[in-house]
């Protein structure tokens, strides 16, 4: 995934940038997710095919140094390709007619020369011949890249089925609007990083600091009496929980919202 800040830069002949373990932690939860996610739809064996649209909406160069400073580690372009691969093996394990999931890929990163770099590295790798055929990459903003994407989505087949990995830095590159266009337009499940950290400040009763839930279609979805209940009687991580996951729920149309957190050692 992508950081917009100085920590996380790529460029071709330059070292890597090193990952965070929480952000390592975040990796394995997202390589584990689509594994499963192929494993229980296909647990019907009579199903021979998936068709399943892949996005990742801040790609990054799609290499770290890891967080123990040791090891080349894969950053979540690689992460994705190498989970459907193994999930596909996962289903046709004791099979004698394979069953398939045909995969497009589609990774977004606004820095040129991330993207460079990530094209570099895909080129480079067993992946290769994925490269501009099902495996598409696109410099530019998320959000502005996206629609193209969904109409892409809603062409490819009936199904519609896709997963769209939102790992933004922090909590205002993905607005709400789009997040319900996605779902409400597509079969998508979306994984979202939303950094509630980089919001306290904004989390308050006056109107000036509610500006940035605003702007991303959160504020009005918030009981701000009772979140500042909560807030004073030392409940912070619960009001969070509560208020700021009722508002995601209801200003992406979402059926349904698991949450959970991610917190540094630091």
């Amino acid at each position: 995934m992508s950081k917009n800040n100085k920590k996380y830069g790529w460029q071709i002949g330059s070292e890597l940038p090193q990952l965070d373990e929480h952000s390592h932690t975040k990796h394995l939860i997202i390589a584990d997710y689509l594994k499963r996610y192929v494993e229980v739809y296909m647990s019907n064996t009579n199903i021979e095919k998936l068709p399943l649209t892949i996005v990742d909406g801040f790609a990054g160069g799609g290499r770290y140094r890891g967080f123990d400073d040791e090891n080349v580690v894969d950053g979540s372009p690689f992460l994705i390709l190498k989970s459907l691969r193994e999930a596909e093996a996962s289903i046709n394990k004791d099979r004698k007619k394979p069953r398939q999931i045909q995969a497009e890929y589609h990774f977004i990163e606004k820095e040129p020369s991330h993207l460079e770099f990530l094209r570099h590295e895909v080129a480079l790798s067993e992946f290769s011949h994925l490269l501009d055929k099902t495996a598409h990459l696109y410099q530019g903003v998320f959000a502005k890249v996206a629609p193209a994407i969904i109409n892409r989505i809603q062409q490819r087949n009936r199904s519609m089925r896709a997963i769209f990995i939102l790992d933004q830095y922090a909590y205002k590159d993905v607005p709400f609007p789009l997040i319900n266009t996605i779902l409400s337009s597509t079969n998508s499940e979306i994984i979202l990083t939303f950094n509630y950290g980089s919001l306290q400040g904004f989390l308050s009763e006056h109107s000036t600091n509610r500006k940035a839930l605003e702007n991303i279609g959160l504020a009005q979805h918030i009981d701000w009496q009772r979140f500042n209940l909560l807030k004073e009687a030392g409940m912070w991580q619960q009001a969070i929980q509560e208020q700021l996951a009722n508002s995601i729920l209801h200003a992406s149309g979402a059926k349904h919202i698991t949450l959970f957190f991610i917190k540094p050692k630091k």
